[in-house]
């Protein structure tokens, strides 16, 4: 009739009510996915070798990346090596001196120094010795050229050292039996033994600082020793 409004209907409601009136079997069948259409024996080859091709790419590409990265590492460790070992610090000639021997006379010089110089320890690089210690890559490599050219005469002359012969002189150098020290000892026969270590390390300090200024003055080791040593 006109002017009556119209029936609402809750269709959530009659849904839910007409689920409710299906059996279990015609849920199953209803919850059921659908199948995808089966593709041909001509279609499942065009995706097989259109999937073939990208693996193909994917693995061309990252070998491509990692041996590139795999290069790249190589020749910047072979570039380091030759820049620390083999690279010519001098010619002779023809003969490239490397440079590895070079940095080990230069370490020996170095060390040499230190100890003749009385730089204590962890005080290496010093600003104060810096000027000193530039004067070294003269000496070590001046070093270098003249071992390399005894050791071309020694083999011209028939010259040979053996090893035995290079411990023996070692031995003799720079054995303990040829070591230079002065011996300090603590009063025993003091009453009070803590000032007799504490006069005991003065003494030493004085005869350091002594020894520090000319580590290489044979008489002062002496007159030192005869002074001080107690052996």
């Amino acid at each position: 009739m006109a002017g009556w409004p119209a029936p609402t209907v809750d269709w959530s409601f009659t849904a839910r009510l007409r689920w409710a009136d299906l059996s279990e079997q015609e849920i199953s069948f209803l919850s059921r996915r659908i199948p995808l259409p089966r593709l041909t024996q001509r279609q499942r080859t065009a995706r097989w070798q259109r999937e073939r091709r990208q693996q193909t790419i994917i693995v061309t590409v990252f070998s491509v990346l990692l041996f590139a990265a795999l290069g790249l590492m190589a020749w910047a460790a072979t570039s380091r090596y030759y820049a620390a070992n083999l690279r010519p610090a001098a010619t002779i000639d023809g003969r490239a001196i490397p440079y590895r021997a070079y940095t080990r006379e230069l370490g020996y010089e170095l060390v040499k120094f230190y100890v003749d110089a009385g730089v204590p320890v962890g005080f290496e690089n010093d600003s104060r010795i810096a000027s000193q210690k530039a004067q070294y890559d003269r000496v070590a490599l001046t070093s270098v050229i003249e071992q390399d050219l005894l050791d071309d005469a020694a083999r011209e002359e028939g010259f040979a050292v053996s090893a035995g012969e290079v411990e023996d002189r070692f031995t003799a150098d720079f054995s303990e039996f040829r070591s230079r020290h002065v011996l300090i000892e603590i009063d025993k026969t003091a009453t009070d033994k803590d000032a007799a270590e504490k006069a005991a390390l003065a003494k030493a300090q004085t005869v350091a600082g002594y020894l520090r200024v000319a580590p290489n003055d044979q008489e002062l080791w002496n007159k030192l020793a005869k002074e001080n040593s107690a052996d």
